[in-house]
């Protein structure tokens, strides 16, 4: 195995994967030769995520906040506080005209 290759599997034998040179492809190898390639030239570089977004998106999402190493469910309000803190920092783009209500 490769340097740039990780084993899914602990013992070693099932699929692979590795990044091509090009840093957007992602190679999937399994064992029965079946590869797969994906393109992921969409996901941003890590020096452009803002983590104060990044971790306000997820908290939005999973409509759940991490305290003291567990998952505890956002309240009503407090998912509110953080979607109008998150539409403050990060303006959303217009396409369709205002949003009704706001």
């Amino acid at each position: 195995m490769s340097n740039s290759a990780k084993s899914l599997d602990p013992r070693g034998h099932a699929a692979q994967i590795v990044m091509a040179p090009d840093g957007e492809t992602l190679i999937i190898a399994g064992n029965r030769s079946l590869v797969k390639a994906f393109d992921l030239s969409w996901v941003p570089r890590q020096q452009d995520i803002d983590p104060r977004r990044l971790r306000l998106q997820c908290e939005l999402a999973a409509g759940q906040v991490i305290e003291r190493g567990s998952a505890v469910p956002l309240t009503t309000a407090a998912w509110m506080e953080r979607w109008d803190r998150f539409i403050a920092e990060y303006p959303l783009p217009a396409i369709a005209g205002p949003i009704v209500g706001r």
